[in-house]
């Protein structure tokens, strides 16, 4: 792997879990840093024989290992945990002395939520309220809550709340005293609550919160731009509740912060540090994207950070709908996203919200794991130390084996940093007019291109990929020859391959009728010849030849766009073999 972030003292840290004759497996609801370097993780897996969803938590040791003193074997069970039947999750926070803290049903009232705590071995904690779980007050549910351990051993949830016995939501933060009873000192009787006039909330999407050293609470969520008409667009806000629970007016504007007014975006995601809040979001009207934004500690955006405030923008795909983010004590915005072709990848900007340059390349890098694929979000945790954490929701086998399981991976400082690396994109064009495709990773061939320089090739396919085009050649990748098809002998076309033997063979037999323009137009990987597979940390990307006297070929990573009746061309066993492995940059 060119850039492989994963720290090897760590490696993967793996969770299998059953998967259910019609394919419901156990999906991550929450993760948190536990005291010597653990890390645990919440699961809830529904689609059971009883028809009841079922909790687990795995608690993974300081090596990555799971940990068998934790529960039973590394995991608590729903029994375990003391929660009710047919009980879900919800939300996680672990305390320095260990103590476990998530929302789940309440035994009292099945329609309301409780607050549950176990102690550091897995096991329900019967002292804390009514034997391991108190209810929370004030409110009759949260989306997506988050949970924090106080100073004092006391717990606060924060969210998207619904207020008790109406059908108002709003931005809420709940605080309880280490025994579980309500804080009353905090808000009203232990809730602290508000929605900004005349801006319904919009209760589907994320958020978050976050408890600061003075005892303010910064709250996360998304509200409609008005509350006339269909309610269609949102902005992402941000409140601030004092130390004694009550809005903090001097925060924003009366009390709310809206980085990014009549944008349409949503927030998913908040990390705070010394007051100053990171939202990761989505925008998804005019240039959809992701996007992290920087919202000073008064409540106004940062123009400073990035572009205006917001960094670290990225297409839109349905799989990055999640974007999470996290932040160490230098300021530094850690960024998690699930690209188009369910590539996770990690972004780390810097201080002013630019790619850090020492951080995997250019600011990036994928944790992968050999033989598996990510098919949903996860979720990044840092520890105080800086050590990086990222969660892997819902992994199976690239082999298609009926399998299911939660990783965690660790990060090396540097995200897998190497001097001297240099990446670029290649991408596919199209003429209709000849009915071609041409790949280019070159910059300034690209530009004459998409500036419609170049007759016919003004238009991309938007198949793209990654590749090495550094000038030395590392030892793990091989060079890609471009041969160009001579005019003369009826060609006009371009093929490229990563094989040295392949690219020694057009020269030998056809130097008549193509030319070779370069022996390295980039770098990649080589399949395994035989199995067509490719090495950790690449993608596939296939070739089809179109069978006709022109010889022209297609290459891209989806398969399926390349044209019909086109033959592909490669290693491993077909319909469609491997041409070479991009590798991810």
């Amino acid at each position: 792997m060119v850039i492989d972030p994963v720290d090897p003292a760590y490696g993967f840290a793996m969770a299998e879990f059953p998967v259910s004759p019609s394919g419901w497996h156990a999906h991550f609801i929450g993760t948190a840093l536990a005291p010597g370097g653990r890390v645990a993780v919440l699961t809830v897996q529904e689609g059971t024989q009883s028809g009841c969803p079922v909790v687990t938590m795995v608690m993974f040791g300081e090596n990555g290992a799971i940990d068998a003193a934790f529960g039973q074997d590394g995991r608590a069970s729903s029994a375990m945990l003391g929660l009710p039947p047919c009980a879900g999750a919800a939300g996680l926070a672990i305390g320095q002395d260990g103590a476990i803290f998530f929302m789940s049903g309440d035994v009292s009232s099945p329609t309301s939520s409780a607050v549950w705590k176990a102690r550091a071995d897995g096991r329900a904690d019967t002292s804390f309220g009514n034997r391991g779980s108190a209810p929370v007050p004030g409110v009759d549910g949260f989306t997506r809550p988050t949970l924090q351990v106080l100073a004092d051993g006391g717990v606060a949830i924060g969210g998207t709340a619904r207020l008790a016995g109406t059908e108002t939501w709003g931005l809420a933060v709940v605080r309880l005293r280490p025994n579980g009873s309500p804080d009353t000192a905090y808000g009203s009787g232990g809730l602290a609550f508000a929605v900004p006039p005349n801006r319904p909330i919009f209760v589907q999407q994320g958020g978050g919160m976050a408890v600061n050293a003075d005892g303010s609470a910064l709250v996360a969520g998304n509200i409609f731009e008005d509350d006339a008409g269909a309610r269609t667009y949102t902005d992402a806000t941000v409140a601030r509740f004092d130390a004694r629970g009550m809005l903090d007016k001097s925060y924003g504007q009366g009390g709310f912060a809206i980085p990014l007014p009549d944008a349409s975006t949503y927030v998913q995601s908040l990390a705070v540090r010394d007051g100053v809040a990171y939202l990761s979001g989505v925008q998804n009207r005019d240039v959809k994207s992701v996007f992290v934004v920087k919202v000073d500690a008064n409540g106004r955006v940062d123009l400073r950070y990035g572009d205006a405030g917001v960094a670290g923008t990225y297409g839109f795909y349905e799989t990055n709908f999640h974007p999470i983010v996290a932040v160490d004590q230098d300021h530094r915005a850690h960024y998690l996203i699930l690209e188009g072709h369910l590539l996770p990848r990690v972004t780390r900007l810097t201080r002013d919200g630019a790619p850090d340059a020492t951080f995997g390349l250019d600011g990036s890098a994928y944790p992968t794991i050999d033989g598996w694929r990510f098919d949903w979000r996860g979720d990044l945790r840092l520890a105080e130390d800086g050590r990086l954490y990222v969660v892997a929701d819902d992994v199976t086998p690239l082999d298609g084996a009926n399998r299911a399981a939660i990783a965690v991976m660790r990060f090396k400082d540097d995200g897998g940093h190497r001097d001297g690396i240099a990446g670029g994109t290649a991408v596919i064009y199209y003429n209709a007019s000849l009915d071609h495709y041409f790949l280019t990773a070159n910059p300034a061939e690209q530009a004459l291109l998409d500036n419609g320089i170049t007759p016919g090739w003004r238009r991309r396919t938007g198949e793209e990929f990654r590749v090495v085009t550094s000038a030395a050649l590392e030892p793990e990748l091989s060079p890609v020859c471009r041969y160009y098809g001579r005019p003369e002998a009826h060609l006009d076309s371009h093929f490229f391959s990563a094989a040295p033997d392949e690219c020694a063979a057009v020269a030998q037999k056809f130097s008549a009728s193509w030319l070779l323009e370069t022996s390295q137009a980039f770098q990649v990987h080589l399949p395994d010849r035989t199995t067509g597979a490719c090495p950790r940390g690449s993608l596939k990307i296939f070739r089809a030849f179109n069978n006709r006297a022109d010889a022209n070929h297609y290459y891209g990573w989806f398969a399926p766009a390349s044209p019909s009746g086109w033959t592909y061309e490669g290693y491993g066993p077909g319909p469609i073999p491997t041409a070479f492995c991009a590798p991810l940059l």
